[in-house]
């Protein structure tokens, strides 16, 4: 039997470097995991993916362009079996149940130490579901028909939500039109849909609203 039969294939992707590597350095450390590809973006990993199947694959909910639960429904849509587990700096409440809806086998904070990485990709890889006790507790909720959370942001769609993150980091129209290779058109639209979800009375108030967000995100 080849010894390497055994070896469970990870593909990373993130558009921070030292992130990436640190991650491949955790699994390579592994005597049954080998990091087969490294991508910095939605867009890379799609491409060199068409030539690789990997057992795994680790992706950055935060990525420019397609961002991570994007590229978790397009991967699927091509490699149905391949596994998806969500790393992210954002609150899972918000975007954990996103994660799982559109895929993804798992969703840990970026904040995680090792060990707990380690765990959450042997956990994916076993074929279950890896959340916290917490985000386990908000899915099981929705499924029984409870919302996840009382926020109006959870009536935002996923670009919705990628739009309004990006305004709350400071961004303009045409720079995140840029960013997510869409029109400024369809960004302006996509800002008229979050004003009229959230209810708030022009740019101004918006714009404040993001950056409110995003900052406690971030705490």
């Amino acid at each position: 039997m080849d010894p390497m039969a055994s070896v469970q294939q990870v593909f990373i992707i993130d558009d921070h470097p030292l992130l990436r590597t640190g991650i491949a350095a955790l699994v390579d450390l592994e005597d049954d995991m080998t990091v087969c590809g490294q991508a910095g973006s939605g867009e890379e990993a799609l491409s060199m993916l068409r030539n690789l199947s990997p057992d795994i694959i680790i992706v950055d909910e935060s990525l420019p362009g397609i961002d991570g639960i994007e590229f978790t429904r397009r991967i699927l849509a091509k490699q149905p079996a391949v596994r998806v587990l969500m790393l992210s700096m954002h609150d899972e409440v918000l975007y954990g149940a996103r994660a799982i809806k559109a895929g993804a086998k798992g969703y840990i904070m970026k904040k995680e130490g090792n060990e707990k990485t380690i765990e959450a990709i042997r956990h994916v890889l076993s074929g279950r579901l890896y959340t916290s006790e917490r985000m386990a507790e908000l899915i099981l909720k929705g499924f029984a028909g409870d919302t996840l959370t009382d926020s109006p942001i959870d009536l935002l769609s996923d670009r919705e939500m990628q739009v309004f993150r990006l305004l709350g980091e400071g961004k303009g129209t045409r720079e995140i039109a840029e960013q997510l290779h869409l029109s400024v058109k369809t960004i302006e639209a996509h800002r008229s849909r979050i004003m009229k979800k959230l209810m708030v009375n022009g740019a101004p108030e918006l714009i404040q609203r993001a950056v409110r967000w995003v900052t406690l995100q971030s705490m």
